[in-house]
């Protein structure tokens, strides 16, 4: 049997490190743009509706998971009426090009909000409710 294993004086691996290092280069200002587009999401999302707080989860906290299939993940917590959460939406759809999953944690399963609140990052509180 035969491996299929370069040698050192193969020069394939240096491709290989090459593209992978091109494509997490290309992760990373992917999450770069996340990141300004989520500062700019949260802001509006504030203005909007006066949450109580609002948290960012999943891929977009850990710079090294995000990927050109990761969106981004935000939850409110304060009550939102229908109408305004659809408004909010439309106006998220303006601001970034990502996409995004928009919880409001009064909608969602207890064991998710402690979830949510235990590993998510808060991006905005109001003051003196935490």
């Amino acid at each position: 049997m035969m491996l299929l294993w370069p040698d050192r004086n193969d020069n394939s691996g240096h491709f290989l490190n090459a593209k992978f290092k091109d494509k997490r280069f290309r992760f990373a200002k992917l999450h770069c743009q996340a990141v300004r587009d989520t500062e700019r999401i949260v802001a509006f999302v504030v203005m909007k509706c006066q949450p109580i707080a609002v948290y960012i989860f999943g891929e977009l906290i850990e710079a090294n998971l995000f990927d050109d299939h990761s969106h981004i993940q935000l939850a409110i917590e304060g009550p939102v009426p229908a109408d305004l959460a659809e408004s909010l939406i439309q106006g998220i759809k303006r601001i970034s090009g990502f996409s995004v999953d928009l919880l409001f944690l009064a909608d969602c399963q207890p064991a998710l909000v402690r979830s949510i609140r235990q590993t998510g990052f808060r991006a905005y509180e109001i003051a003196g409710a935490g």
